[in-house]
């Protein structure tokens, strides 16, 4: 068992934080929305232990918390909802949560949420991407497992990328050993999708899938004009994108600036994803060391994106890009370098020791990247 702490937040929530953990970035975080809330597990954390929690409806989430919590757990959140002033103002709650039946499945359909979010894939690096399709399987399989948990499961619109995982599946199978972990989270994962597929009474058609493609970046990049006055290499921004589009290493992003014939120019390449959608052109913000900032449009090349355009002539040596794509998000704190370190050497750990099954199948076909 695990200590717990409940109170009530200044708008009315009722927060649950498990004794001597801290929230999690939303980097570091597998969260699931829930009927009446959300839940919140540090990446890498035990698959049973419990998770934080916002409860904005606790009388809705109470056909759940004590199937995450344990029945202590739901009674004090009960109490509490019912007379939310604390005998002693300032002091939480404490209960004791236990593993219930859906701790475990909601820890891995959080770890799935991250996983769609913020793998950090990288040619550069060497994290092979995550089979997108699988990841939905694993997703529509864990939801409908926990039934009565997601208040918005995804829907019949899944069943395309359902029956592409399940084939995808079929071509891993003859790799996996017989009861393997993997080749038993694989059984799960097929019989829970195909579980939810007749719920809804869908017939899941299998459809040939291709091979993913392998790991490389283009060469034979055309000779930069000029004279070169400085240059530098940096991680993208990745608050700013979705994840599978630009590679998530620190050496991603590439400028030069040079001097030509008629000026300084300026020249930003930016390292792509195998599979990444076609045609997408990216925004780049330049900044310099004085506060300068240019925006250029970065086209998509054979190995990522391009920008080359010539810049004031009063632009600094010393430059900082990010990278960003337009309409998806307003640009948000993300992870600095070292946090990314962190995301990356979570993702090694994972890919070592698979916690879902789209971990598992990178890790088979990995010498493929």
């Amino acid at each position: 068992m695990t200590d717990v702490s409940i109170a009530v937040d200044p708008l009315g929530a009722i927060i649950i934080d498990p004794a001597g953990t801290a929230q999690p970035p939303p980097w570091r975080a597998g969260v699931v929305d829930a009927v009446g809330g959300s839940l919140t597990w540090p990446v890498g954390s035990a698959r049973t232990s419990p998770p934080h929690a916002v409860l904005d409806d606790p009388d809705a989430a109470q056909q759940w918390l004590w199937q995450v919590y344990g029945t202590e757990v739901a009674l004090a959140v009960a109490a509490l909802a019912a007379d939310p002033i604390p005998t002693e103002p300032g002091v939480p709650v404490v209960a004791a949560a236990e593993a219930g039946p859906l701790t475990g499945v909601a820890h891995r359909l959080g770890h799935v949420c991250w996983a769609q979010a913020w793998w950090p894939a990288s040619v550069l690096d060497g994290v092979p991407p995550l089979d997108a399709d699988l990841l939905l399987l694993e997703r529509v399989g864990l939801e409908h497992e926990a039934d009565g948990l997601v208040d918005d499961a995804l829907g019949a619109a899944a069943a395309t990328g359902v029956a592409r995982a399940l084939a995808t599946l079929d071509a891993l199978n003859g790799s996996l050993e017989p009861q393997s972990p993997e080749s038993v989270t694989v059984a799960q994962a097929r019989a829970a999708a195909l579980d939810w597929a007749d719920a809804l009474e869908l017939e899941l058609t299998a459809e040939a899938t291709p091979r993913a493609e392998a790991f490389a970046l283009a060469a034979g990049a055309s000779p930069a004009p000029g004279i070169e006055l400085a240059r530098g290499r940096h991680g993208a921004t990745w608050a700013g994108l979705p994840a599978g589009l630009v590679d998530a290493a620190e050496t991603a992003v590439a400028w030069s600036l040079r001097r030509t014939a008629t000026g300084r120019e300026l020249i930003v390449e930016v390292a792509g994803l195998p599979g990444r959608p076609a045609g997408l052109t990216l925004t780049a913000t330049i900044t310099d060391e004085a506060g300068s900032a240019v925006v250029l449009d970065l086209l998509p090349d054979e190995s990522g994106w391009r920008a080359q355009a010539p810049v004031p002539a009063q632009t600094g040596t010393t430059l900082t890009v990010a990278v960003t794509l337009p309409g998806y998000a307003v640009p948000r704190s993300g992870p600095d370098a070292a946090d990314r370190d962190r995301v990356r050497s979570a993702a090694r750990e994972l890919l070592a020791s698979p916690a879902i099954l789209a971990q598992g199948a990178a890790r088979i076909v990995d010498e493929d990247f």
